[in-house]
């Protein structure tokens, strides 16, 4: 009965300290609050500045700091790994800001936002079946540098945006290439085929055409289609010498001893 009251006692203490910190948040000037969200934001201390710069936005939605706050906001929450968070953040900033001098800072923080959520869930992709993944961040991901490349030609941000979007398309076409190997593994030859083309069609210059290749290949052999299986491999001869099925001097299929190096090779190492 003792410990049920002490635990009580400690509980209406804590009620009280949480309802004083707001009391005296209440009671700070907008200087005193963006100096508090700024040392916060120094010391990487995230959910703090959040606390703060969230009091910040809702007692002086029209202040001196409002903007920055605002901009304030979609950082920490990305550095907060709140990504989906940031990214809306990020939109709403945009929306009512077409004329402000950081648009572009907006614009890239929303497309790594956005980027990173995808990043984050394709690390646990080879806990899941190729249904599993969902490419919904990542194509909000290469939209959104597409969209901001297009509006600031000129950002200092280019670099790192082409190199993100490269590293989408390779990313995209591997989740392609998974499923036509999960076709081929139920020896759905026709569906691994139809798999494989799409990514030779949809995501040229990726180094995952390579792969897809050998997919046609192994599928088109299953089939017994002759003159696909050679001009396949012929392709994967000439364009890429180097690519893993061939390092024995002729064509051999990496999964046969190990499905999961397939795996491996089709899904890590894309976001390094």
């Amino acid at each position: 009965m003792q410990s049920k009251l002490f635990l009580s006692f400690i509980f209406v203490c804590f009620l009280q300290a949480c309802a004083s910190g707001k009391l005296v948040d209440d009671l700070k000037s907008e200087g005193e609050l963006f100096e508090n969200a700024q040392k916060y934001l120094d010391q990487k201390n995230y959910p703090l500045a959040i606390g703060q710069l969230e009091t910040l936005e809702s007692r002086f939605p029209f202040g001196l700091y409002s903007n920055e706050v605002k901009l304030q906001l979609i950082f920490a929450h990305y550095k907060n790994n709140a990504f989906s968070i940031a990214a809306l953040h990020a939109e709403r900033f945009i929306r009512f800001n077409l004329d402000h001098e950081q648009l572009d800072y907006a614009y890239f923080l929303k497309a790594m936002s956005y980027y990173s959520q995808y990043q984050s869930s394709a690390s646990s992709l080879l806990k899941r079946g190729p249904e599993g993944f969902d490419q919904t961040a990542g194509k909000e991901a290469f939209t959104s540098f597409q969209q901001w490349i297009a509006v600031f030609p000129n950002t200092q941000y280019r670099a790192q945006a082409q190199a993100k979007m490269r590293i989408l398309k390779e990313s995209f076409a591997a989740y392609e290439n998974r499923i036509g190997l999960f076709y081929l593994n139920g020896q759905n030859y026709v569906a691994a085929i139809n798999r494989a083309n799409f990514v030779l069609d949809n995501f040229p210059g990726t180094q995952e055409q390579g792969n897809a290749l050998s997919i046609l290949i192994l599928a088109n052999k299953a089939l017994g289609n002759e003159a696909q299986y050679e001009y396949a491999l012929n392709l994967l001869t000439t364009y890429f010498p180097d690519h893993l099925a061939l390092q024995s001097g002729s064509f051999k299929t990496p999964f046969v001893e190990e499905k999961r190096l397939w795996v491996q090779i089709l899904t890590l190492g894309f976001f390094s």
